[in-house]
């Protein structure tokens, strides 16, 4: 998406079918479209693997955890990264094989599943690399993990709950286990990530690391995992255009939320250059250090789902300047910090009408926005809420109303993958 006549024209063209699944199924309803799905696993897929030969994909479930999509990703041959036992059970009973377990908190009945299930553990600490070992002993099993890396220095950094401090690499490498091999790296720096030098700056990190470790103990290493966090193209309200609004904006996005607003296109490198920027930095930084080829492994989930997926609502009343939909937040809550474009699929235009947009929900933060593209709404008129695959749905929350029905559009035909939640659904765990 270069630009919103970009993102218009690919929700405009599927005019026909949202409405005729918001005919059939009623709103709310959840639209998603696997051959969007499949069409961004294709393109991450040649960005990388045209560049280096040995590339692996993970999809972390916590992105979308669908089993319906899942199925639709582990049939395109890329594997699951988990974070919870819940996660692993999914995995195996979608029948996928190849699985990583990350987190900074795994618990004793955790690692026994994941050492059980042949699950490659991420450690992400040196206490948990000892515990790890210390479970594999008991289990009398001898295992392979990774370990997760913080490649910089920056001690107040959001990201530092995560993984071991760059600077005590060697000490955990070099250490003997009893029952553990470290056979990989892992790391992940953030997410909506547009420009390549952000990973290529980590990658160079830990491969200036890794020139202070025995080269004996890296001969049992078999991959180097960059993580994710692939930016997206999208697009934000933003205010007047002086430095003071946009800085207040970033750190607060309430700041801005009843200013009357215009479009930021955030613009993201296209895949196929940053793919072409982390494989140079990857074999000039990290291929060089190891005695043999290793594999890189990434871990996309925003980027294989998030444009794939679009909730339709309906306009039930009108207020003066206002709507409200029949839809809240509890059903998008990333809205809040991200701006998914909304349509008047009833009135499409690229022009926009200013007009606050409200769920139903008795909350004063119910909101999604004060402009949509489209003529002037009316009661009864059918709304799209766009690009929302990401952390949405599998976020979602129970608030006043039910959370609602999925379909997805899989060869021209509309299929229902999830049911409304119902009052037996919601109630059917408390005691009456």
């Amino acid at each position: 998406m270069n630009n919103k006549h970009d993102f218009f024209r690919r929700i405009v063209n599927k005019k026909e079918l949202l409405t005729k699944a918001a005919s059939k199924f009623g709103t709310p309803l959840y639209f998603i479209d696997k051959e969007e799905i499949e069409k961004n696993i294709d393109r991450i897929k040649t960005a990388f693997m045209s560049k280096y030969r040995k590339v692996k994909i993970y999809y972390p479930y916590k992105t979308n955890d669908l089993p319906y999509i899942c199925r639709i990703i582990h049939k395109k041959k890329i594997g699951s990264e988990i974070s919870s036992l819940l996660e692993l059970e999914l995995a195996k009973k979608l029948g996928v094989k190849d699985i990583i377990f990350n987190g900074p908190g795994k618990t004793e009945e955790e690692i026994i599943s994941a050492i059980e299930n042949k699950v490659l553990i991420i450690c992400d600490s040196k206490e948990e690399i000892e515990k790890v070992n210390s479970i594999a002993k008991k289990l009398k099993k001898n295992i392979g993990v990774g370990i997760r890396i913080q490649p910089t220095n920056i001690e107040d950094n959001l990201w530092n709950k995560f993984g071991i401090t760059i600077k005590y690499l060697h000490k955990e490498v070099e250490k003997e286990y009893s029952n553990i091999e470290i056979e990989g790296f892992h790391f992940h720096i953030g997410t909506q990530i547009r420009d390549h030098k952000v990973i290529c700056k980590a990658i160079k990190n830990v491969g200036n690391a890794l020139k202070n470790i025995n080269k004996n103990k890296l001969k049992s290493f078999k991959h180097f995992n960059i993580g994710g966090g692939f930016g997206v193209e999208s697009m934000s309200f933003m205010g007047k255009k002086d430095f003071f609004v946009k800085y207040l904006a970033r750190k607060n996005p309430f700041f801005i939320k009843y200013m009357k607003r215009k479009f930021l296109t955030q613009k993201t490198e296209n895949i196929n250059l940053i793919a072409s920027k982390i494989v140079d930095s990857f074999k000039k930084n990290i291929c060089l250090q190891f005695p043999k080829e290793i594999e890189l492994r990434i871990e996309p989930g925003r980027f294989i789902v998030n444009s794939s997926t679009s909730l339709l609502l309906k306009v039930l009343y009108k207020k003066k300047n206002s709507i409200i939909l029949n839809g809240g937040i509890n059903l998008v809550p990333n809205i809040i910090y991200t701006y998914h474009p909304i349509i008047n699929i009833s009135k499409p235009s690229i022009k926009t009408t200013h007009e606050t947009i409200y769920g139903p929900l008795c909350l004063t933060d119910d909101f999604f926005g004060n402009y949509y593209f489209g003529e002037k709404s009316k009661t009864g008129d059918l709304f799209c809420i766009s690009n929302i695959g990401a952390y949405n749905i599998n976020v979602s929350w129970q608030f006043i109303k039910p959370k609602e029905k999925i379909v997805i559009l899989e060869e021209n035909k509309l299929l229902k993958i999830r049911e409304k939640e119902d009052f037996n659904y919601r109630y059917k765990r408390d005691t009456f």
